[in-house]
């Protein structure tokens, strides 16, 4: 069982006390007791008149009848004072709540702009999956457009911001087998850990090249040019956890890795979040790490400041691929998990698409080994 920390216990007998006061029962010990009040101090009047504080000293001795009545007052002020607590906080946490919620909204055309691409996507993925074999030049372009569709669809999320770039692009898994050049050259220009041997490796997620990369301002898309060959390898055993206590650790690094393994999207409001994420769960080497802050830092490399990775493709062992969406400024997605819970429903007809497309092409047609 998982220690917790003594601010963990805290915070879970916070929330608990919160629970029962705010309760229906608990309003009903309170209405109780006020009655109790009220009827002690009506039978019990002349008692507490002629008793503390109303009556100065010496006294022949402690009235029974008023000690209970000033005791039974305190109680129910209390009661009724830790309940007044309980409803502030939650309506200060209803208030932040909704403050979330306005600022995370997608912009009014979000689901209008969602609808067109949908379609505008469909009819051309539609029109190539006639084909039993289509030419891999129209695959590709068609990919291009559904990969396009992410960053568009990301910008308009964040009412299309006119001066901040957007960009999208695939990274595909292959197995160690599949791979057509050797895991010692990966490493060269790769996220590889050191740590892991081969045998340890099931694969790898590799960037797919250029072709397949869009970078999107104002509106206006081009191939992203600013790629680097990328490579991540995903262990046979991504996580495991430490019997000194019971924590998991990740041997994957954060994004299209831990989203791959983890099959569900991963986000990042900004680098210094993902580096601290590193540093806190996973179990990647130094200078795997000083990898990654290079990467970010590259001036002449892609410019992201937040990004999400969104994994597509499930068959029986899993993704077979990973979208990355991100822009140049934090805040992609308008910081908040939960506006990519809005985001991914409505992008994954467009992951589907990709799946289905990718089925239709040979790997040499990704210029896989660029």
């Amino acid at each position: 069982m998982t220690s917790r920390k003594p601010a963990e216990w805290g915070s879970i007998a916070i929330r608990q006390v919160e629970t029962a006061v705010v309760s229906v029962w608990y309003a009903v010990v309170v209405t109780v007791a006020l009655a109790i009040v009220g009827v002690s101090g009506s039978v019990f009047s002349s008692e507490i008149g002629s008793a503390f504080p109303f009556v100065r000293g010496p006294y022949a001795g402690i009235s029974g009848p008023a000690t209970f009545f000033w005791v039974a007052l305190v109680l129910t002020g209390l009661l009724f004072g830790l309940r007044q607590w309980a409803t502030d906080r939650e309506r200060r946490a209803a208030m932040a709540g909704l403050q979330k919620l306005i600022r995370t909204t997608p912009s009014p055309d979000f689901l209008a702009q969602a609808a067109y691409n949908f379609q505008s996507a469909e009819k051309a993925y539609s029109a190539v999956m006639s084909h039993a074999a289509p030419p891999p030049i129209d695959v590709l372009d068609t990919l291009k457009l559904v990969i396009r569709s992410f960053a568009v669809l990301a910008w308009k999320y964040d009412g299309s911001p006119s001066k901040v770039t957007y960009a999208a692009n695939l990274m595909v898994y292959r197995s160690l087998d599949e791979l057509a050049v050797p895991l010692t050259q990966l490493r060269k220009s790769s996220m590889l850990d050191d740590l892991w041997a081969e045998e340890q490796l099931a694969g790898v997620l590799r960037l797919v090249g250029p072709q397949l990369a869009v970078r999107l301002k104002g509106g206006e898309s081009e191939a992203d040019e600013s790629l680097r060959p990328l490579t991540f390898g995903i262990p046979h055993e991504p996580v495991y956890t430490r019997k000194t206590d019971d924590e998991k650790r990740y041997r994957v690094l954060p994004g299209a890795p831990l989203a791959f393994t983890q099959r569900k999207p991963d986000m990042y409001a900004n680098v210094p979040d993902l580096i601290e994420w590193c540093k806190r769960y996973s179990v990647i080497s130094p200078e795997v790490l000083d990898k990654i802050e290079g990467y970010f830092a590259d001036a002449d490399g892609p410019k992201v400041g937040s990004f999400i990775s969104i994994p597509v493709g499930y068959d029986e062992s899993g993704p077979i691929a990973v979208i990355n969406v991100h822009r140049e400024s934090e805040n992609l997605l308008r910081e908040s998990d939960s506006a990519a819970e809005l985001f991914v429903p409505a992008v994954v007809g467009l992951g589907i698409m990709v799946w289905r497309l990718l089925d239709k092409l040979d790997p040499k047609e990704l210029l896989f080994d660029w």
